[in-house]
């Protein structure tokens, strides 16, 4: 009798998924218990732990390293950086080996320099730092004064490398003309809603966006003169029943662009996945495979040369589509640590990286 509970359960589930669109794998949980980097030829379909390193004269792991951010060399794309919990660690095979180039610092976030290889900016919470030399030598460029205000976020310009631009933790945008010699305040919040990510547009210097926490998505197209909250062309749509259609969007977990497209952006919030082809102006929802209100997406990534391929994970689950968001594939993610970064290979897209850390987004 239980079996047959059982059959009819399995039967049900899969009568549910297909006519929804999506599909999933019944694949078991992971045994691996390591955080750190993992590597996929497939699109991510298998993973392969990559977390072999080396440390003064020995061999050890990044098992137990906590990753914030990965970060592709424009010039090289075997050449990797990594933000973590336990400093900047390097590699220039593609993953296969890691070196430390800056210890013991919990890293906020890395930017490297776009016009030169090897120049790499980091933020160490109150601190903003500039190597180089790939680490042998670092310089501060910046020092935050105030007690628990906080370098959140960095980014460079990718046209001129002179320009740098900081979100902090109080709902502020610096940025700097001259290499970080001098930073000037371009953006505060009213509500001091804490920056956590700097997008410039690779093909136009002067479009730049910037994720609030709580209060949605900012812009400027005049490189940050000018800037305006786009949460009003989707936080307050409604449907023809009066409803919200994107409840919850205005919570920002994640924003990328879609490189195959001019002004594109993939963003994930307490709604989902919302999609824009037009810089922000108009919004779609992606259909997902798990109801929005119970979804925190942690990582996000679209194919840098088809964005019919869109993938991204939650606490425990990866998920990849091959028909824009039509429907789903979900696999168990490789280690039962939680997945925090997910970046594509420009080169070779079929490359996945996956970085994992302990603690687990709310």
């Amino acid at each position: 009798m239980k079996s047959d509970k059982k059959f009819f359960l399995l039967i049900l589930i899969s009568v549910i998924l297909f006519s929804s669109g999506c599909t999933i794998s019944l694949s078991g949980n992971s045994s691996d218990n390591s955080s750190g980097v993992f590597k996929s030829y497939d699109y991510g379909e298998t993973w392969q732990n990559s977390n072999t390193a080396k440390l003064a004269d020995k061999t050890t792991t990044l098992n137990n390293i906590n990753i914030r951010k990965i970060v592709f060399d424009p010039f090289d794309h075997k050449k990797i950086y990594l933000a973590t919990g336990s400093g900047v660690w390097y590699s220039e095979d593609a993953g296969a080996n890691w070196k430390n180039v800056l210890a013991d610092s919990l890293i906020y976030d890395l930017a490297l320099d776009q016009q030169k290889s090897g120049i790499v900016y980091v933020s160490l919470g109150q601190q903003i730092y500039k190597t180089l030399d790939l680490g042998v030598n670092w310089q501060q460029l910046f020092l935050e004064s105030r007690i628990n205000v906080f370098v959140n976020t960095l980014a460079t310009d990718p046209q001129n490398n002179l320009v740098i631009y900081f979100g902090s933790s109080m709902g502020e945008i610096y940025k700097t003309s001259d290499g970080g010699a001098s930073w000037s305040l371009i953006y505060q919040h009213p509500k001091k809603d804490p920056l956590n990510k700097i997008l410039i547009n690779p093909q136009n210097n002067q479009i730049i966006y910037a994720g609030l926490a709580k209060e949605g998505i900012l812009k400027t197209i005049d490189g940050g003169k000018n800037w305006f909250n786009l949460k009003e062309n989707y936080a307050t749509k409604k449907g023809a029943d009066g409803k919200l259609l994107f409840t919850g969007s205005q919570n920002f977990y994640d924003l990328i662009f879609d490189l195959t497209q001019n002004d594109a952006l993939l963003y994930s919030s307490s709604a989902g996945l919302l999609k824009s082809d037009d810089g922000g102006k108009n919004w779609q929802a992606l259909k997902l495979l798990t109801p929005a209100k119970n979804l925190i997406i942690n990582a996000l990534a679209i194919n840098p040369k088809d964005n019919s391929q869109i993938f991204y994970a939650t606490n425990t689950v990866f998920y990849r589509s091959s028909d824009a968001g039509k429907t789903w594939i979900a696999t168990s993610l490789p280690s039962n640590k939680v997945a925090n970064v997910l970046q594509i290979d420009p080169q070779t897209p079929n490359v996945l990286y996956l970085g994992m850390t302990n603690k687990a987004k709310k």
